[in-house]
């Protein structure tokens, strides 16, 4: 027998759990949200916290990011689109979603609606601790963007980043979010490719949370597999548009016409080119399959 639960009981003990985040005990919470539609009805935000704890079981149970993505994504475009301001019980369902938004551009634009609809709670006891959530989040996109899928600048990404890690450091460290204060600067290393800061991250975090520990090394790895950390992100920036210009001309190509064989725009391969755009993991694919060369090769060969 479920015993009866208000709405604000089960939403505030769905954000009470903290890290505990395990299936077993998210299942226990799906048991009351279904016991409370059931009873009472359709109710929105006690169907987004029903439909967030299963994103929660997704990666606790089976560590599956991709499932967990597609399982929030309908509430992230939801709130995007909306005209209304959000409650607080609002604020706290997509601030925990955030970080699974589409890309950077999306992430940022809903992060700022939270952060504008949050002022009118200031005086809530949970202000610091929702707002430190939303600038991680956000901040967790850039990150993404930035060894994925460069959509503008790698200056206007920077500072974007920079802007809110540091926020969500600074608030972490005010209120004493230990368990949120490595995560932030793991992912301020990562994302400068400066490991002297990873590492004083991951031992900050090993002294307070073994689990958040290992989240962060799994982090730090899958990071590895896509960008090389021998270098500093500027020399391999350097290397791979000197790599990609070397074997086109190598291979007697104009840019003309690796833009026709890769499928991508002449524009974006100029700006490549030039400096001024990163490509993607899947672009660099294209590229090399056209140049004949593997993709190592693009981000290894030191040749002149």
């Amino acid at each position: 027998m479920i015993e009866e639960y208000t709405k604000t009981q089960l939403l505030d003990s769905f954000f009470n759990l903290g890290g505990n985040h395990n299936s077993e005990s998210i299942v226990k919470m799906q048991e009351k949200f279904i016991k409370y539609i059931n009873t009472h009805g359709y109710d929105r935000q006690i169907s987004d916290v029903l439909i967030v704890s299963t994103m929660y079981v997704e990666e606790a149970k089976f560590n599956n990011f991709k499932k967990s993505h597609k399982i929030v994504l309908p509430i992230i475009t939801r709130a995007i689109n909306s005209i209304h301001e959000f409650d607080l019980y609002d604020i706290r369902i997509l601030a925990t979603v955030l970080g699974h938004a589409k890309d950077y551009n999306q992430s940022c634009l809903l992060g700022e609606k939270l952060l504008k609809s949050l002022e009118k709670y200031s005086d809530d006891i949970n202000y610091p601790r929702i707002k430190a959530a939303i600038h991680t989040n956000i901040a967790t996109m850039l990150l993404r963007s930035n060894y994925y899928d460069i959509i503008t600048s790698y200056e206007d990404l920077k500072n974007e980043f920079l802007k809110h890690i540091d926020i969500a450091i600074e608030l972490c460290e005010k209120e004493n979010f230990n368990d949120f204060i490595g995560t932030n600067i793991v992912r301020k290393g990562l994302f400068l490719g400066d490991f002297n800061i990873v590492d004083k991250g991951l031992d900050f975090a090993k002294n307070i949370n073994d689990k958040i520990y290992s989240i962060l090394l799994d982090e730090v790895n899958e990071y590895s597999s896509h960008i090389q950390f021998s270098i500093t992100e500027p020399q391999l920036r350097s290397r791979i548009i000197k790599n990609i210009k070397r074997y086109r001309k190598y291979r007697d190509m104009s840019i003309e016409m690796l833009a026709n064989k890769s499928g991508i725009s002449l524009s974006f391969l100029v700006y490549i080119e030039n400096g001024k755009r990163f490509p993607s993991i899947y672009n660099l694919f294209k590229i090399a399959k056209v140049l004949d060369i593997s993709v190592d090769t693009i981000l290894n060969d030191e040749g002149e």
